[in-house]
Formats: structure tokens, C-alpha cells, sequence
């Protein structure tokens, strides 16, 4: 395996909170899991309200197109998705067909740093459930270099809550609300939207998904028991991260339109 394969593969199980050596076996552990972490109803009303007819969007690191794909068909917007695992991406464009949008969904298995640096120019951009905002300017660097003048970045994370005083390795980057507000608008970008969740709504959906993983996890265990350990463990770091989130975060989306000065 060259060394960039390598590497890409090791950020894609970074992403997801696995092993790479788990990886061969993802697809069937999310089996049951599309949005994989994102709201893809509330994208969508999020993104209705800006009123773009026929907007192209990229969804980065789309996952297995459930953003995408409800956009497309909401909407009849045009989705470009990108992910950089193979799997998802043959679900995402088996999901667009079956919902009858495949001609408005393309899907690509890439690099996201390299797409977004491609020098296209969309009406939208979405980021949705990555994690903490790398340290959020050189994220939004990144993402405000593929949307035109006044286009649209669409960020769905969230913030620090305000009593945290300890913050677990790995989650370092996140901030308190006003800095992350502060970071995220470094460039002049005008916030136009802000919608705050409940964390503990949040982690309902969260219980939910990990509960299907872990249905997921036994009958892999089963047919692989060699392998089991290493499914307890994905799923033991799953609820962790759920707690964490829960002990630390709030969950919000936000709407940056791009301003380019002068």
C-alpha cells in the first residue's frame, strides 16, 4: 500500500473513531446508520430558507449521502458528496437511485482537503458532524476556498459548554461559544443562522445509533470471533464518546455566508 493510501486510510478510521484494521468491517457495523452523526431533516430546512433555486452544493465528507441525497430530493438541488470511503460511496449512489435523484447526486471517493482546493466554486458547502473544527479558522479556510462570493458554508457541530473546566484529549479544539463564533467569522464571513440543540436530545439519537451498532457488533462477533475484541472495543469507544459529548458539548449548526473584503 503507498504511503498516501496509507495515510487517507488512516484518517478515514480517525473519522469514524475506529482502528484502520476495523476498517473491512465498517460498513456492516453502520449498516443500520445513514446520517451517520448529522441531521439530515434539519440541513434541509436549514438550507430552504436561503431560497437558491437549483444551488449546487458539496457536501464534504458526505458519508453515505444522506445529506446529499434529501437535498436532491427536497429540494431539486444538485449534490456533489465526497467521502474518502469506497463503501459509502457505492451506498450513496445506490441510496440516490432508489429515491429517484440520481441524475442530481454525483458521489466521489477523494481526498476532501484536495476537493475543496479544486477551485470550483459552489452556492453551498456542508460540513456536517466532523468533529471538533480542527482549531475552526483553517477549517473555515478550507471550506470558504470552494463556495462563490456570497455563497454559503453550512457548519453542523457545536461549542464548549460554559461550566467545562477539564476537556478529554481529542477534544481540544472545540471552544466556547463566543470563541468559536469569533473563529469561525475570522474572515469576515457574515453568521446568518444559529440554531442551538439539546445535548440531551442529541444523545437520545446517539444512544440510538450506538445501540444498532452494537446489534451490529455481536453477530460480526459471532462469525468472527477472533475479531470480537476488537468490536467490543469500537463500540465501549462509541459510548464513551457519547458521554463525553454529553458531559461537554452543545450541539449547533450554522450558517456563514461568504464575504470577500475589499
Amino acid at each position: 500500500m503507498d504511503l498516501m493510501k496509507e495515510e487517507l486510510e488512516r484518517q478515514v478510521a480517525a473519522s469514524l473513531e475506529a482502528q484502520p484494521k476495523l476498517l473491512p468491517f465498517i460498513a456492516e457495523l453502520l449498516a443500520d446508520v445513514d446520517a451517520l452523526g448529522s441531521s439530515p431533516g434539519a440541513v434541509v430546512n436549514l438550507l430552504r430558507s436561503l431560497g437558491l433555486p437549483g444551488a449546487m452544493i458539496l457536501d464534504v465528507g458526505c458519508g453515505k449521502g444522506a445529506i446529499s441525497v434529501n437535498v436532491a430530493r427536497e429540494l431539486g438541488w444538485h449534490a456533489h458528496g465526497v467521502d474518502a470511503f469506497q463503501p459509502f460511496i457505492d451506498h450513496a449512489t445506490q441510496t440516490a437511485s432508489e429515491n429517484g435523484v440520481a441524475s442530481l447526486c454525483e458521489f466521489t471517493c477523494d481526498d476532501m482537503r484536495k476537493v475543496v482546493r479544486s477551485g470550483k466554486s459552489y452556492d453551498v458547502v456542508i460540513y456536517a458532524a466532523h468533529g471538533p473544527l480542527l482549531d475552526a479558522v483553517p477549517c473555515v479556510d478550507l471550506l470558504r476556498m470552494c463556495v462563490r462570493a456570497g455563497g454559503y458554508i453550512v457548519i453542523d457541530d457545536g461549542f464548549l459548554r460554559e461550566n467545562v473546566d477539564s476537556v478529554p484529549d481529542g477534544y481540544r479544539s472545540y471552544r466556547r461559544h463566543a470563541e468559536t463564533i469569533i473563529q469561525m467569522t475570522a474572515h469576515g464571513d457574515r453568521l446568518i443562522r444559529e440554531d442551538v440543540y439539546s445535548a440531551e436530545e442529541r444523545n437520545t439519537i446517539d444512544g440510538q445509533t450506538t445501540a444498532s451498532i452494537r446489534a451490529r457488533a455481536e453477530v460480526l462477533a459471532a462469525r468472527h470471533p477472533e475479531a470480537a475484541p476488537m468490536f467490543l472495543e469500537y463500540i465501549q469507544n462509541q459510548e464513551r464518546e457519547c458521554q463525553i459529548l454529553l458531559d461537554i458539548h452543545v450541539p449547533a449548526t450554522w450558517i456563514l455566508q461568504r464575504q470577500d473584503r475589499r
